[in-house]
């Protein structure tokens, strides 16, 4: 099927961040994406290339240009296309991991001597996954470190899957049925499968935020919940001294986030933007 990249691509932008792109941001997708169709000889917006060719595709974007804004910018503009053609989840995670792979970040600093090397996002990913590999998801047989190799696990994952927030996450309730809600305080709402925000930085322009699950997200919450939350929040970090269980502190949670993604939080946002490949302007800040 040929379809026309330029308008799909700025109708399924507009639709999904409320705005026009910038039309130079469209121009620098397509100027990509034209070179790719260029590159594998076919004819420009047959989705062919998402299926037969993807795997030449993607070849084709590491070896035809560097490790820097020219790869970037194909890869972003080759998953939006996907995202607009509404291609399956499997197909634009293939995508969304070669381009993690593949694009390094440039520090900002200029280190003197030896250069520390970028921590990629599968790399982090990698680490995450073989710091829960041998753990038994039995909450009676889980020790002080193996909830914390959990937590960090279910955070990444809830972070990589949703729109970007800061750090919310750390005082999120459960709401029970017929349970009213408090404005103060944000909610899981697993029966209509959204996040609910009440509190957040953005109260003077929406008073309350509804977010729906995406993909994998209700698993992802029914299976670790249980094990590093109390049943009342999404996730709660264990008092040393009395056993308690007690919701994150945001001092702790932040310095957590720091330790998972290495990285500050102002920086945050941003690296799960790239990662999502979209620049979503109204996502919770």
């Amino acid at each position: 099927m040929i379809v026309q990249v330029g308008s799909l691509i700025s109708d399924y932008y507009l639709h999904e961040n409320n705005r026009q792109a910038h039309q130079h941001t469209i121009n620098s997708y397509l100027s990509k994406l034209k070179q790719i169709y260029l590159s594998i000889d076919l004819e420009f917006g047959d989705d062919k290339i998402f299926t037969d060719k993807l795997s030449e595709v993607l070849q084709t974007i590491n070896d035809r240009w560097g490790n820097g804004l020219n790869r970037k910018t194909s890869y972003a503009g080759l998953i939006l296309f996907a995202k607009a053609l509404n291609m399956d989840d499997e197909i634009i995670n293939e995508i969304i991991n070669n381009m993690n792979c593949s694009v390094s970040k440039p520090t900002k600093k200029i280190i003197k001597q030896s250069d520390k090397p970028v921590i990629k996002f599968c790399e982090i990913k990698k680490n995450l996954d073989n710091g829960i590999k041998n753990i038994i998801l039995d909450k009676k047989s889980i020790g002080r470190y193996q909830r914390m190799a959990l937590t960090k696990y279910f955070i990444f994952n809830l972070y990589s899957i949703m729109p970007p927030i800061r750090n919310h996450y750390n005082s999120f309730k459960f709401l029970k049925d017929g349970q009213e809600e408090n404005d103060g305080e944000n909610y899981v709402d697993m029966k209509n499968n959204k996040f609910i925000f009440n509190q957040h930085n953005q109260i003077m322009k929406y008073s309350r935020i509804e977010v729906y699950f995406k993909d994998g997200i209700k698993e992802l919450i029914e299976k670790f919940s249980p094990l590093i939350g109390d049943g009342n929040f999404l996730l709660t970090k264990i008092n040393i001294r009395t056993g308690i269980n007690t919701p994150y502190k945001i001092s702790h949670y932040s310095s957590l986030l720091k330790t998972i993604f290495q990285t500050g939080l102002k920086n945050l946002k941003k690296i799960l933007l790239t990662n999502n490949g979209l620049d979503i302007i109204d996502s919770v800040n």
